[in-house]
């Protein structure tokens, strides 16, 4: 008895320690917003607010963001590629989840070429339903890309291939089977 007391008592001690750790390893501060913003409240507290295309990322302590612009829904832009400023630091409430080629909604401060932007703006991973909330909301739609700017690029594919060459590998399977079953039935009348 006096053993399984002894066990128990370990056991508390070490549940104890443990949480005694994680709670000096956990930071000492961290970005903690009220609430999520809703795509209006967002675009009411942002100076611009625009669909990008993260092309680089750089930095460490301040990360700066460059991104292509692919629709303005408040606001306006001085240029094709802009940059965006935020903390390097999630704890800080910096905006540190954009990587290169995703597209981001932005919800930013400033004018023309530079942005700042934190986590608690309302950024957010572009998605086919968050960009048709905020053109809604906006009032505004992506422009679709003049002909001109389509900018065209060979992905190595072979030339399109005449309808009987691309149903040749079809027709020979079929056949195979047929050839198979025909077999079968042969070998079951013996």
């Amino acid at each position: 008895m006096r053993t399984g007391r002894h066990v128990l008592a370990a056991a508390a001690a070490l549940v104890v320690a443990l949480l005694g750790v994680a709670g000096i390893a956990a930071p000492a501060s961290a970005c903690s917003c009220a609430a999520e913003l809703t795509p209006r409240q967002a675009l009411d507290r942002a100076d611009v607010a625009f669909l990008g295309t993260v092309v680089e990322r750089a930095g460490t302590g301040q990360l700066t963001y460059t991104v292509a612009v692919d629709a303005v829904y408040k606001g306006a832009v001085d240029a094709a590629e802009v940059s965006v400023n935020t903390s390097g630091s999630e704890a800080a409430c910096g905006l540190i989840d954009p990587q290169p080629a995703s597209q981001w909604i932005f919800f930013v401060n400033g004018s023309g070429e530079e942005f700042q932007t934190h986590l608690c703006k309302g950024n957010a991973l572009a998605t086919d339903r968050l960009v048709s909330t905020v053109e809604r909301v906006s009032g505004r739609s992506a422009p679709p890309p003049e002909a001109d700017e389509l900018v065209y690029h060979d992905a190595g594919l072979p030339e399109s291939e005449p309808l009987s060459r691309l149903l040749a590998p079809g027709a020979g399977v079929m056949l195979l089977g047929l050839l198979g079953l025909i077999g079968v039935r042969r070998l079951g009348r013996r």
